[in-house]
């Protein structure tokens, strides 16, 4: 008889199957208690573990006993159970909650085994409110903040921003896919849940991102009314499991709680939850539905400042509210004006209340610029002192708080209208590294990527330019940017690649810039031709690309078509074709005084061009 016979005739499938269904029942319903600490954390362990040895118990059994009629307990078979129980004690002492040290250990493994996911990159996820009603949402989404927050102060930690957790809050995605998405090697999750007799019951867990495996949890109540206290202990709990994973003292800075008025906490609570349903709404192009929540969000955070006048923060959450509406309005100058006015006396009152809040500085600075920007102070010596003090806020906020990641964005935007390019790539590259997952990261992305090619650090360009694609497929200047490292020769000429690119710039566009970007997909295109030493080609496609004043009437593309014409080696054309753009646009004189752009480097020695940069 053949040994897959043997096994039928055993009924081992049958025997090892049955086990195997009834054993994860038992270890589910562990877990579940677990989880509402009726039995101790360690019991769960213990279940796994005599659950993995039962497997091969029940393989054993089945061998001997599976025939019909009665079998003999013999001596092998008593030796293979002896080691069965050996295994079982053996996974016991593994998967007990291991020391600090050990867990230095399993850091070790971690990192070798998986590389590019390092134990010290937390992403923290939004906890679900498993209340039946749905009542404690801003609960949940306070205390996950104030975590962020609290960890991130933690120099040993590098820790995902909120943006960055945020866009996973509706997804239901598997640990591990979360964890490869931002580079997380742990992952913290839990839930929010009403307990007894009015109280709150906060479950945490620790996740090995490279797996998903779930390897600490924890799990505590409090008062309803003491949510203070919950946000005090979830941090501590949580740095309780890190020092077990990480092997090292984790020490949080517990002082996020700026208020002991836990009625005036829930409200700014409430009012984040609503800012963030706002912003959804305006993704989602429901304007109305947007504006009503916005009302709600400020009248949350009005209502907290009535509670707790000297608590800065609702008066830093308003004036964030009025830097949102001046942006969206900024169509309109005069109403954009008022929000700027209105968000600037939110911004001084906090400032009143708290000298030192990077925040509050931080949007004072950005209602500032932005009332430079929509040229709402037309005295020129007033504009350039506001746009001075714009800079002077967004500096200080960053020295106070180096996390703010859209200061720093602001930051960089002023370096590169100032011509510094090497402070807007350093400024752009902190935004970056503190937020990767901003509002404005499409714009960061695309400002790296600018500043890089601008300096000719090609590598650091292509990189900025790849990932803008990767995370940003739909947006056109991902593309644009690969057909100008094309044309500049920091990939490999490929003009078949380029007209497709072209193309497909061409179908990203919005109506509004279709002929534009028609006409900066041939030119660079022309550029890709001319460095695949096809220069009658290219000089082909540059005349026809030329394009009327109805879609250049400033005559820009002609300065475009100059850089492809100096590429080609004829300069006297690119000065001509200049001089013609100068000449329809001579407010853009004062700028060319001081390009030394190194795509003009070949025409530096030229007499028309140094014409061009003195004439007046």
């Amino acid at each position: 008889m053949g040994f897959f016979d043997q096994l039928k005739q055993r009924r081992i499938f049958q025997i090892v199957a049955s086990y195997a269904a009834a054993g994860w029942v038992v270890v589910s319903v562990i877990d579940q208690f677990v989880d509402r600490e009726i039995v101790p954390a360690a019991a769960y362990n213990v279940t796994l573990a005599w659950y993995l040895a039962g497997l091969l118990i029940a393989l054993v059994v089945g061998w001997y006993h599976g025939e019909r009629g009665r079998q003999r307990v013999s001596r092998d078979e008593m030796a293979l159970l002896g080691l069965c129980v050996l295994v079982g004690v053996g996974l016991t002492v593994l998967l007990r909650t291991p020391s600090a040290a050990a867990a230095g250990r399993e850091v070790g493994v971690l990192e070798a085994g998986t590389p590019g996911l390092d134990p010290h990159r937390l992403a923290v996820l939004y906890l679900d409110d498993v209340s039946p009603d749905r009542s404690l949402e801003h609960v949940a989404d306070g205390l996950t903040e104030t975590l962020i927050d609290e960890l991130a102060a933690v120099p040993a930690l590098n820790v995902v921003s909120k943006n960055g957790a945020l866009q996973f809050k509706l997804l239901e995605l598997p640990r591990d896919s979360v964890a490869r998405s931002v580079g997380a090697g742990t992952i913290v999750t839990g839930s929010v849940e009403n307990a007894p007799a009015g109280r709150i019951r906060v479950n945490v867990a620790l996740s090995d991102g490279a797996s998903g495996t779930e390897f600490r949890r924890g799990s505590f109540e409090r008062a309803g009314d003491d949510l203070l206290a919950l946000q005090s202990d979830l941090g501590a709990e949580v740095a309780r499991m890190l020092r077990e994973w990480l092997g090292e003292e984790i020490a949080l800075r517990m002082d996020a709680a700026e208020t002991r008025n836990v009625a005036a906490w829930a409200q700014v609570q409430r009012g984040e939850q609503a800012r963030k349903d706002f912003e959804l709404r305006l993704v989602q192009d429901d304007l109305d539905g947007a504006l009503a929540r916005w009302q709600r969000a400020d009248s949350f955070f009005v209502a907290a400042s009535a509670l707790e006048p000297r608590w800065s923060r609702p008066q830093v959450q308003r004036a964030e509210l009025a830097v949102r509406m001046a942006q969206l309005t900024a169509g309109d100058l005069d109403e954009a004006a008022a929000w700027i006015e209105r968000g600037l006396e939110d911004a001084e009152r906090a400032l009143t209340l708290d000298a030192a809040n990077g925040r509050a500085l931080e949007h004072r600075g950005t209602l500032r610029y932005l009332r430079w920007r929509l040229g709402l102070e037309p005295e020129p010596a007033a504009a350039e002192a506001l746009l001075a003090s714009a800079e002077q806020d967004l500096t200080r906020a960053t020295t106070l708080d180096s996390n703010l990641a859209n200061a720093w964005n602001l930051l960089s935007i002023i370096r590169s209208q100032q011509n510094d390019i090497v402070g807007a790539k350093v400024n752009a590259l902190r935004a970056y590294e503190e937020d990767a997952f901003l509002r404005s990261a499409q714009d960061v992305l695309w400002r790296l990527y600018a500043t890089s090619y601008d300096l000719e650090q090609f590598d650091d360009a292509v990189d900025s330019c790849d990932e803008g694609r990767r995370r940003f497929p739909a947006a056109a200047e991902f593309v644009e940017c690969r057909l100008w490292l094309l044309a500049a020769g920091a990939v490999p000429a490929d003009a078949s690649r380029a007209w497709a690119l072209a193309d497909t710039l061409v179908a990203l566009s919005p109506p509004h810039l279709r002929e534009w970007n028609r006409v900066i997909g041939q030119i660079t295109v022309a550029g890709t031709l001319a460095r695949a030493q096809l220069p009658d080609s290219a000089d082909a496609v540059l005349r026809a690309s030329r394009a009327g004043p109805d879609i250049d009437p400033t005559r820009e593309l002609l300065a475009f078509e100059a850089v492809v014409r100096v590429q080609m080696g004829q300069r006297a054309e690119a000065v001509d074709l200049l001089r013609s753009y100068l000449e329809a646009s001579p407010e853009h004189r004062e700028g060319w005084r001081w390009t030394n752009h190194w795509w003009w480097k070949d025409l530096q020695d030229d007499p028309g061009f140094q014409r061009l940069l003195t004439a007046s």
